[in-house]
């Protein structure tokens, strides 16, 4: 019984102490993890002083050192005004080293594990409080959430402008990302974006699963959503804010329906699969409430090569949606594209394509799209174009589309080109 309570001495101890540190964030196990190696390093030392003669000895020693040892063999008897001059000397420590490096091993270890998401999300609780309040503001309640990666943290200002026009047409906006730049951070939080902190694990896939997952565990935050719309920065809008943010709200004026639906931008029948394409999905309530879309993110696993991912997420998602009949839509379909497009057939010809199998239209038909009122075109494109593109550089021609809303068009690809081609 003696042991039992000296460990929970040590525990409340441990949470104390990491409830004190003001400066960073500590967690309560790595604490314990560090007294607990000190204790057993000197056995006979704690022993002692926890003896009469050593309890003595407390009241009279102010030195930093036996101060630590001291409270390792009287965790109750710690006063609060002690706790920052101990959790100092203990961070000195090669045990609190230790303990640390053993925390980071487990965390990352349990994060990789399929079904965790709470372990890749960094500030679930502060998202969820974040959520909760900024719900309150709503009847009913359009979600746009947008998955961001890059190297030097950067948003674009394109992206920027467009998810504070978001904000103010009453979307809640949430930005997940595993890294931001400061300023980046700030002009987003000032904008009134709320931002989810990610471990980086498959890809904008693995962001949707997990944060649809953390929806899915919040019912009473869920049930208020009337659209939810997954995005990621796999795309640069053009035109400014109007084109994309009008785009938006169309779509969630449409999805106002009791029949469950998943919409999006475009769709392909790569790999022989019909699917809509995951940079830009959109659903309503009747589909987010639906069990079956929760089974589908459930089972699906994050880790895995990009190509695997799409397979099993991006194509997965409408293969499985079909097979249990949930309606299905793009807004600039393949099928739309190749029949009413005047200049699409000539671009398919230059590229010897003869099944529509073969069509990727954000890279292929970029131009239709765009001509037909698409207000995204993919970043690939212009920064690393497929090989197999006969036609020039299409950042070269992609001028013929810009407007002056498009100002800061340039200096978001000049701040792209030095991430994306960042030596590691």
């Amino acid at each position: 019984m003696a042991r039992l309570k000296q460990a929970l001495q040590l525990r409340q101890l441990s949470q104390r102490l990491a409830a004190s540190s003001e400066v960073t964030v500590i967690q309560p196990a790595v604490v314990f993890g560090c007294l607990a190696k000190l204790q057993k390093a000197r056995p006979l030392l704690i022993a002692s002083l926890r003896a009469s003669l050593g309890q003595r000895a407390r009241r009279r020693s102010q030195h930093p050192k036996l101060r630590l040892w001291q409270s390792l063999a009287t965790p109750d008897q710690v006063w609060r005004t002690e706790l920052n001059t101990l959790l100092a000397a203990i961070r000195q420590t090669e045990a609190w080293q230790q303990a640390f490096t053993t925390d980071e091993q487990h965390r990352s270890a349990w994060s990789q594990k399929p079904w965790n998401y709470q372990a890749r999300l960094n500030n679930a609780p502060e998202l969820l409080r974040n959520l909760e309040a900024a719900f309150q503001l709503h009847h009913a309640v359009k979600l746009f959430f947008w998955h961001h990666f890059d190297a030097m943290g950067f948003v674009p200002q394109s992206w920027h402008n467009v998810l504070a026009e978001l904000v103010k047409e009453g979307w809640v906006v949430v930005v997940s990302s595993s890294g931001l730049a400061a300023n980046a951070e700030e002009a987003l939080l000032r904008c009134g974006c709320l931002i989810s902190y990610r471990q980086n694990l498959g890809l904008c896939l693995g962001a949707y699963r997990d944060f649809c997952c953390l929806l899915d565990g919040q019912r009473h935050l869920r049930d208020r959503i009337q659209t939810l719309v997954l995005c990621n920065d796999s795309t640069l809008p053009l035109g400014g804010t109007k084109p994309f943010c009008l785009q938006t709200e169309t779509i969630h004026q449409e999805l106002k329906s009791s029949e469950a639906k998943l919409m999006g931008l475009t769709d392909s029948v790569q790999t022989r699969a019909y699917h809509l394409q995951s940079y830009f999905l959109a659903l309503n309530s009747a589909l987010l409430s639906d069990s079956l879309w929760t089974d589908f993110w459930e089972s699906l696993d994050p880790r895995g090569h990009k190509d695997d991912l799409i397979q099993r997420g991006e194509v997965g998602l409408s293969q499985w949606l079909l097979h249990h009949n949930f309606a299905v839509e793009a807004i600039y379909s393949l099928a739309a594209i190749l029949l009413k497009s005047a200049t699409v057939g000539q671009a398919l010809k230059q590229l010897d394509l003869r099944q529509p199998e073969q069509i990727n239209t954000t890279l292929m038909c970029w131009n239709a799209l765009l001509n037909a009122g698409c207000p995204v075109i993919k970043k690939q494109l212009l920064l690393e174009p497929p090989d197999f593109l006969s036609q020039t550089i299409p950042m070269a021609e992609v001028s013929a589309y810009l407007t002056a809303a498009d100002e800061t068009l340039m200096q978001d690809l000049e701040h792209l080109l030095q991430s994306r081609f960042l030596r590691p």
